[in-house]
C-alpha cells in the first residue's frame, strides 16, 4: 500500500504501527530536540517506504524485500528541506517484487543464503507535496 498521491495520509501513517514499527531512541535522536522527533514521528514511516520502494526497484532481484527492522534514524540538519538519514535491516519475501500486496508477503526461508541487507539511506522529502528524492543507499548484504 504504498503512500503516494491520492492514498488515504491516515492510514498510510497508521499501517507502520499496526505493524509494530516504532521508532527506536538512538543516540544521534537524543541529540535532536522536540521539533525534530515530531518531524520523524510524523514524516519517517513514508519516507521508510519510499526507501523500500527504491531498494526494490533498483535490485535485481525479481522477489521483493521488506523491512524486518528500523535500526536507527534521525533527521539531518537543513534548512531548505526535511532529509531523514536511516539504516534498515531488509529481508527477502517469498513475493515477487511486481505484486499488488508484498507488505503482507512472508519473508522467505533461510536455505543456505542470507538475503538480507542492511541498508543506510539518505532521502530528502517534500511531505506536503509527496515529493521523495534519494541521495544515497549504500547496502551490505548479511552472512547466512
Amino acid at each position: 500500500m504504498p503512500c503516494w498521491p491520492g492514498r488515504k495520509a491516515l492510514l498510510c501513517t497508521l499501517v507502520p504501527l499496526l505493524f509494530g514499527w516504532h521508532l527506536p531512541k538512538t543516540h544521534s535522536e537524543q541529540k535532536n530536540n522536540a521539533a525534530d522527533q515530531e518531524t520523524l514521528q510524523s514524516y519517517l514511516p513514508a519516507t521508510m517506504e519510499f526507501a523500500l520502494h527504491m531498494f526494490n526497484m533498483e535490485s535485481q532481484d525479481k522477489q521483493a524485500y521488506k523491512l524486518e527492522k528500523l535500526l536507527q534514524a534521525w533527521r539531518e540538519k537543513n534548512e531548505e528541506f526535511i532529509a531523514f538519514s536511516m539504516e534498515l535491516l531488509v529481508r527477502r519475501t517469498k513475493c515477487g517484487k511486481l505484486e499488488e500486496d508484498t507488505e503482507n508477503c512472508p519473508f522467505e526461508d533461510h536455505q543456505g543464503q542470507s538475503h538480507a541487507f542492511t541498508c543506510f539511506f539518505t532521502i530528502t522529502t517534500m511531505p506536503w507535496k509527496t515529493e521523495f528524492a534519494l541521495l544515497n543507499k549504500t547496502c551490505s548484504e548479511l552472512p547466512p
